[in-house]
């Protein structure tokens, strides 16, 4: 737990940030950039280029709402791979231009004033990758969290059909710990032992003229984790 947040609503919150900033750029561009700059009218090429910014921008951040709403992991895995690009990107880019001032540093010095600017420029690009390295965190735990959830879930659903089919048998939750929590039904009777079927190794020592006490026939079902942030 890093910021006190369950993933999920950290995921939604992250999602918020990047749909806001998504719009906000789209509409900074559309409005000041100079579509009749060119001699040929209408830049089409930077139209389309802006288009599919804000077609992709939504659709990503859009996706990890909706995979939340629906407890499917699978739609967060677009947003996943897009912000991981686009770090690996700016860090690669951001290593050049570093190496770059450095080494027209040491061929002439700077004036004060592009010596603040560059360092301006540093703060803010350093910044704008901590927020989105925080957001892609956020994702990523929200997307492991479901994918766990949903693991527990269809655990779950093979247990009660099995506890349908045997009415003997133990559901246990664990979550690796050594100390379970056993759930048993309430409403009717646990049936005896010899009522449930034998286990495989039952089986095999009575046919090896071996004889055991029987263990009570159980299913260990996992439990999701709080998801935490």
């Amino acid at each position: 737990m890093a910021f006190g947040t369950h993933a999920q609503r950290a995921a939604v919150i992250s999602a918020g940030v990047g749909l806001s900033l998504v719009l906000f750029i789209f509409l900074s561009v559309f409005f000041e950039f100079d579509w009749y700059h060119h001699e040929k009218g209408v830049d089409i090429g930077a139209l389309v280029g802006l288009l599919l910014f804000l077609i992709v921008g939504m659709s990503i951040h859009w996706y990890v709402v909706r995979g939340i709403k629906l407890g499917q992991p699978k739609y967060l895995v677009p947003f996943i791979i897009v912000y991981a690009m686009t770090l690996v990107i700016e860090a690669a880019f951001f290593i050049f231009v570093v190496n770059h001032i450095v080494v027209l540093n040491y061929l002439r010095p700077m004036p004060p004033q592009s010596s603040s600017g560059y360092l301006i420029v540093t703060a803010m690009f350093i910044f704008t990758m901590g927020v989105q390295g925080v957001m892609l965190t956020a994702v990523v735990r929200c997307r492991n969290y479901l994918e766990k959830r949903q693991i527990h879930d269809l655990e779950m659903h093979v247990a009660e059909k099995s506890k349908l089919q045997h009415p003997g048998i133990t559901i246990v939750f664990g979550s690796g710990n050594p100390d379970i929590n056993t759930l048993s039904s309430t409403t009717e009777p646990r049936a005896n032992v010899a009522d449930a079927p034998p286990s495989y190794e039952h089986a095999t020592q009575s046919a090896n003229g071996t004889r055991s006490v029987a263990p009570v026939l159980q299913r260990t079902v996992l439990q999701a984790e709080d998801g935490t942030f």
